[in-house]
């Protein structure tokens, strides 16, 4: 039997000799100047037929480049992505570095697919151009070009399809809704790579973070140089007071007032969350399983159900049942109970719809926590990458308790997703808002530090904030936004919620309490709406009750200076004890908003979108600032 010693020097030498090997193979791929030849060689540009069609549109630079640049980081994301893999199976003795590969493997992946998402897009864009100005046929299309793509990502009827019909479809077809769609993908591409290193943290191997961190820092380059070609929403100004349909916001508002429902949902999503939850009870096979019921007048495929009545009693093996890249609502009923298990539906599974009892009668539960060894971006109880995902009334929980630290109870990297009436509830990192465009509505969302983090585009509307007691040495922060690049279309907006105390931290003594037995002071807990957790972090609060857990400052350093001139956090016409303005912060990148015409820009119809694809899912929404 070797010696602990001999078992030491063999695993450095080891990993040396991968190092030398990936150097070699990064320093080919990366830094020879033939790959440049190569590349102007492949990407013969001669075949677009308007080379300035997208710049006048939605871009800064001509096509050619833009697209060419894309096609760049899709191929550094790969080279990457082999030098990742190398280390699959390396480290199973040490659980968190082992999971630290998988999720970086998992998040190449996903900057892969957005970066295809825009590629495809734009050419799509291109191909619409070409056949309605010219043939509108595809007949004419040049064979073996880009011309000829081979996915469309264009949503219809609020759902995304991946085959292209004769013509192209049109819901997105304008240049804002483009612009809209490669900003929310490029700037999920971009952080990435940042969530990857963070995995590494505390996991004893420097070498290997630093390893990977090289090939991930260059394609964070690309994709960062990528964003920077797409031109901001002010270039589009002019159309934001309109939706995909020319209607203008006002009037969608008015209908919106009445409906409650944002307008880029889908009529049939819609009523499908207008519904109470079907029957308890559902007909019987004789197998003792459940029939295919139906929710309003749509059809639930999947019945899950934890006392064997349904089709599953297991959630994962419901989402497994479901179709890949399906552009039908799949709907899967979750019957009330307890289901302890981890569910992480894959970036394949589109459209899926998980609809429960109720709040605290079908629950989700589970405890992963950094403490115990997982990556704050695997401990969520209930991740989703998968696009389109709608939740209604379910409750998901990690029940780790505040002395096990991040413990992540959702983590969401679906695009356009919804949570509706929906609990989530934790401590520190409850809700991992991870990226893309998000929304949550009549939500109850507990925790304690940083309990809403992450990097997506974000709008949470008549939610219930609730902050609870963490341990005695913690600050309770709300949010912490993970914006890093100014060009990103990312930041939390909260409208017309209530931010206050959960009940264990409202009994605690709101001033400080002395402890005779102890000879302890105990200082009451602070509270504060949020911290900048990058550079560029952005937080707006617009019409929310804030309760007197609120700190008369507001807002909380990250560490001493960061991000305090760099940062957007803002607040408009907010009410209650905590919504005194006159002590807030000074920081140069806060705001106190006294102009409607500030805040509209961080509403559901603009800030995410919300007026193009909303109306599908059928949850409740306010287009505007008035509900």
């Amino acid at each position: 039997m070797a010696s602990s010693s001999s078992c030491s020097c063999l695993s450095l030498w080891l990993l040396l000799f991968m190092f030398l090997c990936i150097s070699f193979t990064t320093n080919t791929v990366l830094g020879s100047s033939p790959a440049a030849s190569t590349d102007e060689e492949k990407y013969n540009d001669s075949d677009i037929i308007d080379d300035g069609f997208l710049q006048k549109e939605c871009l800064t630079t001509p096509t050619s480049v833009f697209l060419k640049s894309v096609r760049l980081a899709i191929e550094e994301v790969e080279k990457v992505t082999s030098i990742v893999s190398k280390f699959t199976g390396t480290f199973s003795h040490n659980f968190r570095l082992s999971h630290a590969v998988t999720d970086c493997l998992d998040l190449l992946d996903f900057t892969a697919e957005e970066l295809s998402w825009t590629l495809n897009s734009a050419q799509q864009h291109l191909l619409h151009h070409h056949l309605r100005n010219n043939t509108h046929s595809n007949d004419n299309i040049p064979t073996g070009t880009w011309l000829q793509p081979t996915w469309n990502r264009g949503r219809k009827n609020g759902h995304y399809n991946e085959r292209p019909s004769s013509l192209p479809s049109t819901p997105r077809s304008s240049s804002r809704l483009l612009a809209d769609d490669l900003r929310s993908w490029l700037s999920a591409a971009l952080g990435n790579q940042d969530t990857c290193i963070e995995g590494f943290e505390k996991t004893g191997s420097i070498f290997v973070q630093h390893m990977i961190a090289g090939g991930l820092k260059h394609v964070t380059s690309l994709v960062s140089d990528v964003l920077s070609m797409v031109r901001h929403e002010e270039h589009h100004q002019r159309h934001w007071n309109r939706t995909s349909n020319g209607q203008t916001v006002d009037k969608v508002e008015k209908r919106e007032r009445r409906r409650n429902f944002p307008s880029w949902m889908h009529i049939r999503d819609r009523r499908l969350l207008q519904l109470t939850p079907p029957p308890p009870s559902s007909t019987i096979n004789n197998n003792g399983t459940a029939n295919a019921t139906s929710y309003g007048n749509m059809t639930i495929n999947v019945v899950v159900a934890a006392d064997g009545s349904g089709n599953f009693t297991k959630i994962m093996d419901a989402v497994a049942a479901a179709p890949d890249k399906s552009t039908n609502r799949f709907i899967i009923y979750i019957k009330r109970g307890i289901y302890n298990e981890n569910v992480d539906i894959k970036k394949k599974k589109w459209n899926l719809m998980m609809i429960g009892d109720g709040l605290n009668a079908t629950v989700i539960t589970g405890n992963r926590s950094f403490i115990d060894g997982w990556t704050t971006f695997r401990t969520a109880t209930f991740a989703v990458s998968g696009r389109g995902f709608i939740a209604k009334d379910l409750t998901i929980e990690n029940t780790a308790g505040a002395v096990k630290h991040q413990a992540v109870a959702l983590r969401s990297d679906s695009d356009l997703s919804v949570f509706y009436k929906c609990a989530i509830t934790g401590y520190q990192d409850t809700l991992y808002a991870h990226s893309l465009r998000q929304f949550y509505r009549e939500c109850l969302i507990t925790g304690t530090v940083d309990f809403i983090f992450g990097n997506g585009a974000v709008v949470f509307q008549k939610c219930d904030i609730l902050a609870r007691k963490p341990l005695p040495d913690q600050k309770n922060s709300i949010t912490a936004q993970g914006r890093k690049d100014p060009n990103q279309n990312t930041g939390f907006s909260i409208q017309f919620s209530n931010i206050s105390a959960d009940s264990d931290l409202a009994a605690a003594a709101s001033v400080p309490s002395y402890n005779a037995s102890t000879n302890i002071t105990t200082q009451p807990t602070q509270t504060y709406l949020g911290r900048p957790w990058k550079l560029y972090s952005k937080t707006v609060i617009i019409k929310c009750y804030m309760g007197d857990l609120i700190r008369p400052e507001g807002w909380l350093e990250w560490n001493a200076t960061f991000a305090l001139d760099t940062l957007f956090y803002a607040e408009y016409m907010n009410y209650g004890p905590g919504a005194g303005l006159g002590k807030r912060v000074n920081w140069p990148g806060y705001q106190i908003m006294n102009d409607s015409s500030q805040a509209i820009n961080f509403t559901v119809a603009r800030f995410i979108d919300g007026n193009s694809w909303l109306p599908s899912t059928g949850v409740t929404y306010t287009a505007g600032l008035d509900m």
